[in-house]
């Protein structure tokens, strides 16, 4: 806690940034369901563009402008999960604001990629209107049913910064939750990457630009997970270590 506290309209205007990152986060990924499903692929999509319906240029031009969005995506969670970053961010911002400034940049770099997607529709299966279908539909929501149990077991005010912009905002010094592995951490130790995977990869529909966009997020989080683990294993030492060594990353352990 530093010894001089800033003054209530600057607390103010930093607790509304972090609340503002905070709700916008999740409502984005209730869009990124609405834009990977077409919700549905066969009708009027909810949303437009989604990951195959939309405004689109030639193949080759779509792919460069879909992997350009991908890699400014990635990058900017790369470079703002560095140690050296957030030591120059904290040269201007409080450092319990830090995460919600890295949130709500992943927020707009997000936004960029589903606005400016440019669809590839060209068929690579489709399992046509029956049950094979549903079942396909039901593992999908299966998927989003997952990635919203994970952010509760992982603490979504925690996660997304909204705790510790509270702590900056009564002047108190944020306490980072202890590491603790339960409920879906005993079976996997990225619930979350796990999920995300189901979400991209099952669909009945797939085209290259789904494609694309799976594979291009698979790559954001295979490079995510060795710099998160490292980060952890600094962080919480053994402990961790240990973790790790008994739980697979993104594939379940159902059976001990």
């Amino acid at each position: 806690m530093s010894a001089v506290q800033p003054n209530f309209i600057l607390r103010m205007a930093g607790l509304t940034f972090a609340i503002l990152a905070f709700v916008i986060g999740p409502a984005l990924f209730i869009y990124m369901a609405a834009f990977l499903g077409n919700l549905w692929p066969h009708t009027a999509p909810l949303v437009e563009p989604s990951v195959d319906v939309g405004r689109t240029f030639a193949p080759h031009w779509a792919a460069l402008n879909n992997i350009g969005l991908i890699a400014l995506f990635g990058a900017q969670h790369s470079l703002m999960s560095r140690t050296w970053f957030k030591a120059w961010l904290c040269r201007f911002v409080a450092l319990d604001l830090e995460r919600s400034c890295y949130v709500m940049a992943s927020n707009i770099a997000l936004v960029l990629l589903l606005v400016f997607w440019r669809p590839i529709p060209i068929t690579l299966y489709d399992l046509g209107d029956g049950v094979l279908e549903d079942l396909v539909w039901s593992v999908f929501v299966i998927g989003w049913i997952l990635l919203v149990a994970g952010l509760v077991a992982i603490g979504p005010r925690d996660l997304l910064g909204l705790n510790q912009a509270w702590a900056w905002f009564n002047g108190d010094r944020y306490q980072e939750p202890p590491f603790v592995s339960n409920w879906l951490f005993e079976r996997v130790r990225h619930p979350l990457y796990m999920a995300l995977l189901i979400c991209l990869w099952v669909t009945p529909h797939m085209t290259l630009g789904h494609v694309l966009f799976a594979a291009g997020f698979s790559l954001y989080i295979a490079v995510g997970i060795r710099l998160e683990e490292r980060d952890l294993i600094s962080r919480f030492g053994k402990a961790y270590a240990d973790y790790r060594a008994r739980t697979p990353a993104v594939i379940p352990r159902f059976f001990n």
